[in-house]
């Protein structure tokens, strides 16, 4: 076999098999292509296609510009992919980011928000376009890179088990594909790709992974990689035993909003399969880039029999709320919605109740200063600047404190703010901006902007704002 045909041919026949054990190839089958224009996705597409013919595939792409790069880089990457398709006659879909990535960067992380819009397009794409299946270019680099990333972030079988090969409609064929075959097909090819270069930048945690941790991996532990693929193996294996037993043993009922199961059932089984169960219920309320909820947060769970108390609530926070009524434990979504706009506080009414949020309100009473408490919040009307508000945090706030301006975004994490209760802390403000952050609404204290304090005497008449909860 001559040198120049090795790769071509062993990556041809590695998607072959992967095609003949995973679809069904007597019938048309429409792929949908997760196109970047990297070397993955371009080797893909181009194997795919010339397959095509001979197993009867309908091949589409769909490439999403994220906007996170330069423009004029994006625009060359987008027109190396549009060649690539335009010389296989393939069709091209393109979807651009309007923003929204970077408006939950702070939740989900640069990566994560990423990952979000360009799943969600890719799944409008294979909707709208009546797609059997979406392909994506992983490979074996990916999943050892993934796997690893998980040991070292506390993952379970579920996370160690790695990128499955199938997931529904998303098929892998290059999974069993190393990176450096994956090149070397393209260049026996003379293929033309386009290469990321914040690939190499050291911010995103899995180039850290992989430019710098497994590099030094294997010089302490040479052929690691074998040994990360046998873990990702067994954890395969030990997943589908805990989520087999799982499925015998705890059966949840659909009620609204959520579901419901019996609670001395529930509480007598080991500690894995409860949490299994949690996990996957909880798979059916949200999908899989709204809600990712930490095993710390479900860990209580594991740590008791349930007591005997005949209500209960053992878990409340990240949207989900598990609770016990008589013999029934019941896990139901948080339906209840933040106010959408700010809540006009009307300052010359002398006594006022504002629901902001649940059970929770915000009273407000007019007092002397004399009758003030020392942690109470209170202001002096003739201070007030326009129209007095309550609402809660968006992008760029900032609250002026003594000791100078500071980002809403990095005072809630500087006060220890758990992630889910940072769009529920209500803002006090008027038309200059922000006056107070009142974190007694949710046990934390409040923080006053250095414009709310003012010299007055005893006799002075003031608004207090204080939480109620009932």
């Amino acid at each position: 076999m001559k040198s120049t045909e090795s790769k071509t041919k062993l990556i041809t026949a590695a998607v072959e098999q992967y095609l003949k054990s995973t679809i069904n190839i007597k019938r048309k089958n429409k792929i949908l292509i997760a196109f970047s224009s990297g070397p993955d996705s371009t080797a893909l597409l181009d194997v795919l296609w010339k397959l095509s013919s001979g197993y009867n595939l309908e091949i589409i792409t769909a490439y999403y510009n994220h906007a996170l790069r330069e423009s004029d880089v994006l625009e060359k990457e987008m027109q190396r992919g549009l060649e690539n398709c335009r010389l296989r006659n393939i069709n091209m879909i393109t979807g651009f980011d309007d923003g929204s990535i970077k408006s939950e960067t702070e939740d989900l992380g640069t990566e994560g928000a990423a990952r979000k819009y360009r799943y969600r397009f890719l799944k409008k794409v294979f909707t709208e376009h009546n797609c059997d299946y979406t392909a994506m270019g992983h490979n074996l680099d990916d999943q050892i890179e993934t796997v690893v990333m998980r040991l070292f972030s506390g993952s379970g079988a579920s996370g160690l088990k790695g990128i499955p090969q199938v997931n529904e409609e998303i098929i892998r064929p290059l999974i069993s594909v190393s990176k450096k075959d994956i090149l070397e097909y393209l260049n026996e090819n003379c293929i033309t790709y386009s290469f990321d270069e914040s690939n190499n930048e050291e911010y995103y945690l899995r180039n850290r992974i992989r430019n710098s941790l497994l590099p030094e991996a294997g010089k302490i532990f040479p052929g690691f990689e074998k040994s990360v693929l046998l873990l990702s193996e067994k954890m395969q294996m030990t997943e589908n035993y805990i989520k087999n037993e799982t499925e015998k043993k705890i059966k949840w009922t659909a009620v609204e909003e959520g579901f419901k199961t019996d609670f001395n059932n529930f509480f007598s089984m080991p500690e894995i399969i409860r949490l299994e169960s949690l996990y996957r219920v909880i798979d059916r309320i949200f999908r899989e880039d709204e809600r990712r909820i930490p095993y710390s947060f479900l860990k209580p769970v594991l740590q008791q029999d349930g007591g005997v108390r005949n209500s209960s609530v053992y878990l409340e926070g990240y949207g989900i709320r598990l609770f016990r009524t008589g013999k029934e434990l019941y896990l139901k979504k948080i339906t209840e919605r933040l106010k959408e706009k700010p809540l006009t506080v009307m300052l010359e009414d002398k006594k006022s109740i504002y629901p902001i949020y649940k059970n929770r309100y915000i009273c407000i009473e007019e007092k002397h200063i004399s009758e003030c408490g020392k942690t109470d919040l209170w202001i002096n009307p003739l201070y007030v600047h326009g129209n007095l508000c309550i609402r809660f945090r968006v992008n760029g706030d900032r609250i002026a404190l003594k000791g100078g301006s500071k980002k809403i975004k990095k005072l809630f994490s500087e006060m220890g703010i758990q992630k889910d209760l940072k769009d529920r802390i209500p803002l006090l403000c008027d038309d200059k901006g922000i006056l107070a952050v009142m974190g007694s609404a949710y046990g934390y204290r409040d923080r006053i902007s250095e414009r709310i304090y003012s010299r007055e005497s005893e006799n002075s008449k003031v608004i207090i704002f204080r939480i109620r909860q009932v």
